[in-house]
């Protein structure tokens, strides 16, 4: 003996997986909608973050230069000539930078997605100079 599905069985389940693939569809569209919209609020957020790094920066060089050109007259005011001075104040900026490279230096050197690399079993770059 066959056992059959009732009549019309066939048309109720083809219409709920139709309805199902329209809620995953749906569900799917509205998801990418809300991916695309997050992006644009992330975009905008950037730009903002840039363009107030970018104002802190000139401020804060702006403030550097005028702390540098009030001890060049400083020490003009006690006596130095202006060449003496303003050599004394490059050389100091000089020396400032001296520990900003060598950790710029230090940070680059992490660059290269050394943990990426090696989560997959590449070998990260050698150093050139070893």
């Amino acid at each position: 003996m066959e056992i059959s599905p009732p009549p019309g069985a066939g048309a109720g389940l083809r219409e709920s997986l139709g309805e199902t693939l329209r809620a995953i569809r749906d569900y799917l569209a509205e998801l990418v909608e809300l991916a695309v919209q997050e992006a644009r609020l992330s975009i905008t957020m950037v730009t903002v973050v840039v363009i107030l790094a970018v104002a802190i920066a000139l401020l804060a060089v702006t403030a550097w230069l005028a702390l540098v050109a009030g001890a060049v007259v400083m020490a003009v005011r006690a006596g130095m000539d202006w060449p003496g001075a303003l050599l004394g104040a490059a050389a100091i900026n000089g020396l400032a930078c001296v520990p900003l490279v060598i950790g710029v230096r230090r940070l680059i050197r992490g660059l290269g997605f050394s943990a990426t690399r090696d989560s997959v079993g590449l070998q990260a770059p050698q150093d050139q100079r070893a």
